[in-house]
């Protein structure tokens, strides 16, 4: 079954089998909001973060588009230009004081291979909507990526600096070089998101009292493998049984 009788069928199986459990957890979401903070994804219908983290009704605020791209400030600052990325993290961040800002990547991301395609295009004003969009909000992340060269085996690492909270990252993309030029970059670009959000001026003080936290996901889309960005390690880790442990540590006192 393809097509919208797919997605019918599947809204009967949800009244008979999950509705009644769901309205509960949505009144109870309504009386007493808890949400653990907003992610940003990538809009590919691959990538279902809800699903990989075992995320429940009210757990997240979820912002998709393509490339996962959190526009830098400087790129948003007038209101034409006001993107929806910006004002979920001001709808979150500061009218809801949530915690955590999550941005998560993906490998054969279709935006970050069209970006790749596009790099020596990028001041470049003709295009198409989704060509313009990348090229745009992408150009940030091609220079981290020219970091990536052939004397350092195309692992870096790569400088960030999170103004906000004023660290400064130098990552290694894909040390054991398991994945593709695009997925490099892809990797690099959920980099790049976390400096654009620590560079928002409304998120500052939060960030630097340690009141708000950054965090980086990578979903492998043929493996099914999710990787998280240690700021420990300074590089994507795979989140398994053997590295839970030093993982968690990582993150256990940030709430």
């Amino acid at each position: 079954m393809r097509g919208l009788p797919k997605l019918l069928d599947g809204i009967v199986k949800y009244t008979l089998r999950d509705k009644k459990q769901a309205a509960l957890r949505l009144q109870q979401c309504t009386k007493n909001p808890e949400p653990l903070g907003v992610m940003f994804s990538c809009m590919d219908s691959r990538v279902l973060p809800t699903r990989f983290t075992q995320s429940d009704l009210g757990d997240t605020f979820m912002v998709k588009n393509a490339g996962n791209f959190v526009p830098y400030p400087d790129d948003v600052i007038d209101m034409s230009n006001t993107s929806a990325p910006s004002a979920a993290l001001d709808l979150t961040c500061v009218k809801n004081s949530m915690k955590h800002v999550i941005v998560t990547g993906h490998s054969d991301c279709k935006a970050m291979i069209l970006l790749h395609n596009l790099r020596n295009e990028v001041d470049n004003q003709m295009g198409s909507p989704l060509e313009l969009w990348v090229k745009k909000h992408g150009r940030r992340s091609l220079k981290k990526f020219d970091y990536l060269t052939k004397e350092n085996k195309y692992v870096g690492p790569v400088p960030f600096h999170l103004k906000g909270c004023n660290q400064s990252l130098q990552v290694s993309i894909d040390p054991e070089n398991k994945f593709c030029e695009t997925d490099k970059l892809s990797q690099v670009n959920c980099v790049q998101q976390i400096e654009n959000i620590a560079a928002y001026p409304f998120l500052k003080d939060r960030l630097h009292t340690s009141d708000l936290f950054i965090h980086g996901f990578w979903f492998d889309v043929n493996s099914g493998n999710v990787f998280m960005l240690s700021k420990k390690q300074q590089k994507f880790v795979e989140v398994n049984e053997s590295t839970y442990s030093s993982l968690l540590e990582e993150v256990k006192d940030l709430d």
